[in-house]
């Protein structure tokens, strides 16, 4: 793995639990119990990250894009700009916050899971670029589908609709 400077994990680290305590703190304050659990998920997934980075294979590059996308779902549901949430909000048109944080989420899910792939395929098949990028493709989808899950049981248990409506949860996908 390439040397990188360590300052920027612990820069990540240090700025994305802070934003993630201050934004679980008014979650309670506003007793928004959705947000609160999608923070108590954050937390255990960051917590895991940190204590597997080096099988992860995680770079501190990697690791910052991570800590940006945990900052932008924060922000995305936390800030209401114009008395919209910002997850709501329209960047450009046919482009919300929302498809934001997922593209920049499946991005480095997909760098994640290629960091991950080498040890674990053999020699001949890593010569077909297809086969990797078909692979990189449907473990990135995975991953998705399972945070999609996690949203549905907040909805479920909780009765949220702060995540959206089924055309969002196909979107996200």
């Amino acid at each position: 793995m390439r040397n990188y400077p360590k300052g920027i994990y612990t820069v990540s680290v240090v700025v994305f639990f802070a934003l993630l305590v201050g934004f679980a703190v008014v979650n309670v304050f506003e007793r928004d119990y959705e947000f609160i659990f999608y923070s108590i998920v954050i937390t255990i997934l960051a917590v895991f990250i940190l204590l597997n980075k080096d099988r992860l294979r995680l770079s501190p590059l990697l690791a910052a894009g991570l800590a940006i996308h945990g900052t932008l779902h924060l922000l995305g549901g936390n800030l209401y700009p114009d008395g919209v949430r910002l997850y709501d909000t329209w960047i450009l048109p046919g482009l919300r916050w929302d498809n934001i944080v997922h593209l920049w989420g499946s991005l480095f899910a997909s760098l994640i899971v290629y960091n991950l792939l080498p040890p674990a395929i053999h020699k001949d098949i890593e010569k077909s670029k297809r086969f990797i990028v078909l692979s990189l493709f449907l473990m990135t989808m995975g991953l998705g589908a399972v945070f999609e899950l996690i949203e549905l049981f907040a909805v479920v248990v909780f009765g949220a609709t702060g995540v959206g409506d089924y055309l969002n949860n196909a979107t996200d996908l």
